[in-house]
């Protein structure tokens, strides 16, 4: 889940269905981005995502650095885990 206000408008463009996701190792992911409005606004992320929670040992608990470049709206963003 990635928040909806300030997030999504620094970092995607209002059509934005699919974003890359790349990891600390430098692996590319490729994720389907859902904007959900209930119970509140977010996005939801799809597609690959699934393969990488298991590849990069993501679980419950873990924390996720999320990162994008300043220059405006992007279809990557960047990902860190600390655990």
């Amino acid at each position: 889940m990635l928040p909806y206000n300030d997030f999504r408008e620094f970092v995607f463009n209002n059509a934005t269905t699919s974003i890359k996701l790349v990891d600390d190792c430098g692996n590319v992911w490729n994720c389907n981005l859902i904007f959900v409005t209930f119970p509140c606004k977010h996005f939801k992320l799809g597609g690959e995502w699934s393969g990488l929670v298991p590849a990069r040992r993501i679980s419950i608990g873990d924390s996720i650095l999320l990162g994008a470049q300043s220059s405006g709206p992007n279809e990557s963003i960047y990902l860190m885990l600390y655990s």
